[in-house]
């Protein structure tokens, strides 16, 4: 069993550099696509009232297919 130590920055520390990732992301593309950058997000904006059924299921299918080609595009 292996420690990170004091010199490694553990699990806190990648849970604090992937909210920062997301939040430069936000910032980054927020403007122009709104940041639906997963499912979990145009599903919170559906349930706000901030779109329509009809685009929150475009969002979604977009989403999930991009998930599921991106290991195609890294081989």
């Amino acid at each position: 069993m292996s420690s990170a130590g004091p010199s490694g920055i553990g699990l806190l520390g990648i849970a604090i550099a992937f909210g920062f990732a997301v939040v430069a992301m936000a910032y980054a593309i927020g403007g122009i696509s709104g940041c639906h950058v997963n499912p979990a997000v145009t599903v919170g904006v559906l349930t706000a009232g901030k779109i329509t059924a009809k685009d929150a299921v475009g969002y979604v299918v977009a989403q999930c297919s991009g998930r599921f080609s991106a290991p195609l595009c890294s081989t």
